[in-house]
């Protein structure tokens, strides 16, 4: 890539296509170098492999689009980046160009900016970054309601948006819920059922009766590779999901999966962080923690021994103690 920059310097692009398996460069980190360095560049991933896992921390890092290396993918490609460049307010052809380019932005263009959109919304919170993405899957699929079950023992725990502006939260038995037989399957592929008032789940599911249910589709989400929570659109009407509509719904169910990893990965730290704390409060000798010489923490058996109190030695030189 240190070839890279001087080229862009002299040469000013309009986009980029990137291979994903760069052999000297991982395609993902050159990307983000890209984003970084020229923040309004787009850039078109192209992998031979379509891992949603992937092209979440593509589309995470501002990738314009993730495509998968296909026959039909190269010849629909001219269109898909008038489509990006049109976007951002730029023409790639002169409007008697023979390519098909659509009039309007891409609908998969479209869509792919505004999950953008959401990613770079990301704060510290998981539960915060999850309620935006259920926000965006019922936005993008135009869905009665988006809905997140995580199993919590026997029951579920629900985030729900219902187009167009209301979240609510639920807790409730699991059993008899179609979102908990996804969940209890761990399949990979989308559970998609139609005319739900005359199927099982209208007697087994009170929210297909209650709510008039009549499509529903959802995958499960897996941490560590056991199925811990399922997404899922629900409409009132019977609605025919494309091979898109299900891609993007995957992608959102992984980036679910990450920000339920980072959720564990805080509580797993924060009870590691009290057990420390526990047996550092609970030993008869004089601890302290200290960072470029100001103690940040110490023990009431410290505390003790240097005769003061915990909150007047935190924050103070270390030497004013043990010189």
């Amino acid at each position: 890539p240190a070839l890279l920059w001087p080229h862009l310097e002299n040469n000013p692009c309009d986009v980029i296509i990137c291979e994903l398996n760069l052999p000297e460069y991982p395609g993902i980190a050159l990307t983000e170098q890209i984003r970084t360095i020229y923040p309004h560049l787009p850039v078109i991933i192209l992998s031979g492999c379509g891992s949603e896992v992937l092209a979440v921390a593509a589309l995470k890092l501002g990738a314009a689009d993730y495509l998968i290396k296909s026959p039909e993918t190269i010849q629909s490609l001219p269109a898909t980046i008038a489509a990006i460049l049109q976007q951002r307010g730029l023409q790639l052809l002169p409007p008697d160009a023979a390519v098909e380019a659509p009039l309007h932005q891409h609908p998969w263009e479209q869509r792919l900016a505004r999950l953008n959109e959401c990613f770079l919304q990301f704060g510290k919170d998981p539960d915060d970054n999850i309620r935006r993405l259920v926000i965006t899957c019922a936005e993008l699929l135009n869905a009665t309601c988006a809905v997140y079950n995580r199993l919590e023992g026997h029951d579920l725990h629900s985030l729900a948006h219902w187009l167009p502006s209301r979240t609510v939260q639920g807790f409730g038995p699991a059993e008899g819920h179609i979102c908990y037989d996804v969940i209890k399957s761990g399949r990979e592929a989308p559970l998609i059922i139609h005319d739900l008032q005359h199927s099982p789940y209208a007697q087994s599911d009170p929210n297909v009766r209650k709510f008039k249910l009549e499509t529903y589709a959802g995958m499960a989400v897996k941490w560590s590779r056991r199925p811990i929570g399922s997404l899922c659109v629900v409409f009132q009407t019977h609605t025919l999901l494309s091979k898109q509509d299900l891609r993007l719904m995957n992608i959102i169910a992984v980036a679910i999966s990450v920000e339920e990893e980072r959720k564990h990965a805080n509580e797993a730290l924060t009870e590691s962080e009290e057990r420390f704390r526990m047996l550092v409060n609970a030993s008869f000798d004089g601890v302290f923690i200290h960072q470029n010489g100001i103690i940040v923490e110490v023990n009431q058996a410290f505390a003790n021994m240097v005769g003061g109190d915990h909150d007047k030695i935190v924050n103070r030189p270390l030497i004013r103690f043990v010189a």
